[in-house]
């Protein structure tokens, strides 16, 4: 009897081995607890579509576009006023504008105001070096070396056009202003009549004085002054 029961037990024993569970595969396989979670795998953005919207839209304004050569774009072309052509002469060195402040016209009436036709071209160099409308040809040292003697000339239509010339000169001097109105105030006193003088004088005052500044923008309309830098729309419509 206890033979048999041992005999049992050792063929039990046998075949419990021969069905041993297989290992279980990867995708079964249970972490540890106390092992952290694995990192999700980082995924790219879609490279975007013909047609789609450019990245580069997002940018700040004048960023250059995302995978152009890192040029900035050409500044905007200039709108209103600025814009407008200046009609003037040609095939002359330094040209001047037609009409208006600093013009071939304003030079024409000075000139024939002026006897003595020797001063003419000297007179008219010095105006061409600071009013011509090729700012690369201006010379304003060089005009002021010109006109300096003859703001004291005893001729007052000689002396009034240097003054009035000189006064640009100052302006283009680093903006001296009180420098400029001096030589505008000067050219006035030597003749009241001088119009492009009276209109000069006004747009240093519009800074400052408008009230006096609107006498002699006054004075520059009465005697036919083109109002080539609008004063009267930004500084003297109301007064």
């Amino acid at each position: 009897m206890r033979l048999a029961l041992i005999a049992s037990t050792l063929l039990l024993g046998a075949a419990a081995c021969d069905k041993a569970p297989a290992p279980p595969t990867p995708s079964a396989a249970v972490a540890p607890a106390d092992s952290p979670a694995p990192a999700p795998r980082p995924t790219l953005a879609p490279m975007p579509a013909p047609g789609a919207v450019d990245p580069s839209a997002a940018l700040p304004p004048g960023h250059p576009p995302i995978g152009d050569t890192g040029q900035l774009p050409p500044p905007p072309a200039p709108a209103g006023p600025m814009a407008a052509t200046v009609a003037a002469e040609t095939g002359v060195p330094r040209p001047l504008p037609l009409e208006g402040s600093g013009s071939i016209a304003e030079l024409r009436s000075r000139l024939a105001k002026i006897k003595d036709t020797s001063k003419h071209a000297t007179l008219e160099d010095a105006f061409r070096k600071v009013f011509t409308i090729d700012r690369g040809s201006r010379d304003n040292p060089g005009a002021e070396a010109i006109l300096t003697p003859l703001a004291q000339d005893p001729d007052p239509a000689v002396a009034s056009l240097a003054e009035r010339t000189l006064g640009l000169v100052r302006v283009n001097s680093g903006f001296d202003q009180e420098g400029a109105k001096a030589r505008y105030a000067r050219a006035i006193a030597l003749d009241p009549e001088y119009g492009e003088a009276h209109y000069a004088m006004a747009f240093m005052l519009a800074m400052g004085d408008r009230t006096q500044g609107k006498v002699h923008f006054d004075k520059a309309m009465a005697l036919g002054v083109p109002d080539n830098r609008g004063l009267r729309e930004q500084f003297y419509g109301t007064h």
